[in-house]
């Protein structure tokens, strides 16, 4: 009867154990393997939020861990230049804590806004 109840309580402990471990919500973490400076994407998001990229980040993005900068968040398609050319690129979030947007557009951008290359 005893070996019994034992049995069970070990049951239950060991049922409650793994249903915790599986529930439990990992961190994800972007690192430099070089100088070892790590940053939580949770951070990163903060960071993000708290910058001039708030208000152009995509909400269907999924953030990427560019280990030699640091998290990369997709922006936002926005029409930026007379004409339509259409703007998007990265919210970068650097390992030392800071943010900086990185456009990169796409169609014909009118010449008032191409840099002048001399012949």
């Amino acid at each position: 009867m005893i070996a019994t109840i034992v049995i069970i309580v070990l049951a239950i402990i060991l049922i409650t154990s793994i249903v915790l471990i599986q529930t439990k919500p990992t961190e994800k973490y972007c690192d430099n393997t070089k100088t070892g400076i790590k940053m939580s994407l949770s951070e990163a998001k903060t960071i993000a939020e708290n910058s001039e990229c708030t208000g152009h980040l995509a909400k269907d993005g999924e953030p990427f861990c560019n280990q030699d900068i640091g998290w990369e968040f997709v922006l936002k398609v926005e029409s930026s230049f007379p004409g339509g050319s259409e703007c998007g690129g990265v919210c970068r979030i650097y390992l030392n804590k800071t943010a900086k947007v990185a456009r990169m557009c796409f169609g014909d951008i009118p010449p008032c806004y191409q840099q002048i290359q001399s012949p």
